[in-house]
């Protein structure tokens, strides 16, 4: 299998890209899609709806400016690469000479092993449920939106809130946040919130709080980290590998003093969300998105070498 390299007319290369995913109003593949489309390539994108009209996640319906609806090749339109991106099921591209790669952000809950693969991009390189051991195994980490995740336009100490929390409320997450509002702290906290709501609420707060699910470098650190909060988070397995400057990580028996004391010192604070911005910066989606093909032109390079041997 070999991905065909073309070359538009400005000399750049593009390919033809199909993401196959589940079209939930937001996820990791339209993050991804935006990106390799920045770069120029040609992406078309289909998969499972969610239901509600393309509206549902979370057990709630957002409202129908958030749909996401595929965009299928047109009779004729051959992918170079396909990309499997959070799917909970498996599907390949019915030519075999075309490379299905999968990419993907939840291998800390879900095993993502299957026949036909060419190579596994995985967010988390200690994921619990598939951590990254294998040659076919590639570590890609989470990433920001560089066109949504901008820099909070509101001075730090005029933020309406202390802290924020927008994900899924788990129990561990509710835990928290009960204990920094039982402590007198102003926090907006719920699920919903996506895009242009998402980022006012992280742009009205001083700190965001995050809470990983399985001990995941989440995607909310890198996008509030890029927004200008003090991101607070628990101790991550692959922190000493990205080396984040700037994240508070905290300990969970003593978060309300540990934001006490950081909203207690803003010029400390905003020295912190200035390390972390410029920690961040090069952790977008763009980047990830270009590293993947560099990775699959490397193995294609290589692979020929080895047959000339």
């Amino acid at each position: 299998m070999t991905i065909d390299y073309r070359l538009n007319t400005k000399g750049v290369t593009i390919l033809r890209i199909l993401i196959h995913a589940v079209h939930y109003p937001i996820c990791s593949a339209r993050y991804a899609a935006a990106a390799f489309t920045r770069l120029g390539h040609d992406v078309r994108h289909v998969g499972l709806d969610t239901g509600g009209s393309g509206r549902n996640i979370w057990g709630l319906a957002l409202p129908e400016k958030y749909i996401w609806s595929q965009n299928p090749p047109e009779d004729g339109w051959t992918p170079d690469l396909c990309i499997l991106m959070d799917t909970a099921y498996q599907w390949h591209y019915p030519d075999a000479n075309v490379p299905t790669i999968v990419w993907s952000v939840d291998n800390h809950v879900r095993h993502l092993r299957q026949p036909g693969i060419s190579q596994y991009f995985l967010a988390h390189f200690h994921g619990p449920t598939q951590p990254v051991l294998h040659t076919d195994e590639s570590w890609l980490p989470c990433a920001y939106d560089p066109v949504w995740h901008v820099p909070s336009p509101i001075p730090f100490e005029a933020r309406e809130y202390d802290i924020a929390m927008i994900g899924v409320m788990y129990p561990q997450r509710v835990q928290l946040v009960e204990s920094l509002r039982s402590a007198g702290l102003k926090v907006m906290a719920g699920t919903g919130l996506v895009y242009d709501q998402y980022v006012a609420a992280y742009h009205n707060a001083r700190i965001s709080l995050c809470v990983s699910a399985a001990g995941d470098v989440a995607q909310r650190v890198f996008e509030t980290a890029a927004m200008g909060c003090v991101v607070m988070s628990d101790n991550c397995a692959d922190f000493p590998l990205l080396q984040p400057s700037g994240i508070w990580i905290y300990d969970p028996a003593t978060l309300v003093d540990e934001a006490q004391s950081i909203l207690a010192q803003p010029r400390a604070a905003i020295a912190n969300i200035q390390a972390a911005q410029n920690w961040v910066r090069p952790h977008t989606w763009d980047a990830r998105a270009q590293l993947l093909l560099d990775t699959m032109a490397e193995r294609e390079t290589l692979s020929l070498s080895n047959m000339l041997l």
